[in-house]
């Protein structure tokens, strides 16, 4: 259920500064959050995904956010999940950006990994195989 006007009570949206509060209601698609340590930029992040789902009634699936570390991640997450509940906050892409491009990564390659027969293998360890019909993929 969406609303339309402001969570009373929700104490991660109620914490926010007037910068922070303006990054969160921005009407951008896409919003970037830089500042340095400390600043409450995981706060501002979780704020925004727990907007747009409760405010907007944006669906959490459309929702991603990105961190740098996974630490940053695994919290941001955790706030989310106090405002909006655990189940949704894991339906939203939560990340660090290395580990989203690896994700994306693996499913485009997924179908394209196979392990070399003893055959290919030894004709790999002695530099005969080339062309990139028959490079392994790693």
């Amino acid at each position: 259920m969406a609303l339309t006007a402001p969570v009373v009570g929700d104490r991660l949206l109620s914490s926010l500064d007037d910068e922070q509060r303006a990054a969160v209601e921005s009407t951008a698609d896409t919003v970037v959050v830089e500042a340095g340590p400390g600043s409450g930029k995981t706060r501002v992040l979780a704020a925004r995904a727990v907007s747009l789902v409760r405010l907007r009634g944006i669906a959490p699936e459309s929702v991603a956010a990105f961190t740098f570390t996974r630490e940053a991640a695994a919290e941001l997450r955790r706030r989310i999940g106090e405002s909006i509940g655990a189940e949704a906050a894991d339906r939203m892409t939560v990340s660090t950006l290395h580990g989203f491009a690896a994700g994306v990564l693996s499913r485009v390659l997924a179908d394209r990994r196979r392990v070399a027969d003893e055959d290919e293998e030894e004709l790999i360890l002695d530099g005969r195989v080339r062309g990139p019909e028959r490079r392994p993929e790693f």
